[in-house]
């Protein structure tokens, strides 16, 4: 891969990062609002939904990031002499 693909790769793999952070803020706001409501609350159905939601974000943050890691493991490549 060239130096302007890597370049290209690289650029990508940061606003990738940037909206994963987004992400990681939504996530943790969905954690502090289910946590803040009352125990009887968080066993209600939207409760639960919203911890899944959470939960499921979360996963998807993390299997997200590990992709992007990838990718900048790509940009940093130098070909092989």
């Amino acid at each position: 891969m060239d130096k302007q693909r890597r370049y290209e790769v690289r650029d990508i793999a940061e606003r990738l990062d940037i909206i994963v952070s987004e992400l990681n803020d939504l996530i943790d706001e969905e954690e502090s609002v289910f946590n803040s409501r009352p125990t009887a609350r968080q066993w209600s159905v939207s409760g639960q939904d919203s911890k899944a939601a959470h939960e499921q974000m979360r996963s998807a943050a993390d299997a997200i990031s590990a992709e992007i890691e990838k990718l900048f493991g790509i940009a940093e490549a130098r070909p092989q002499s």
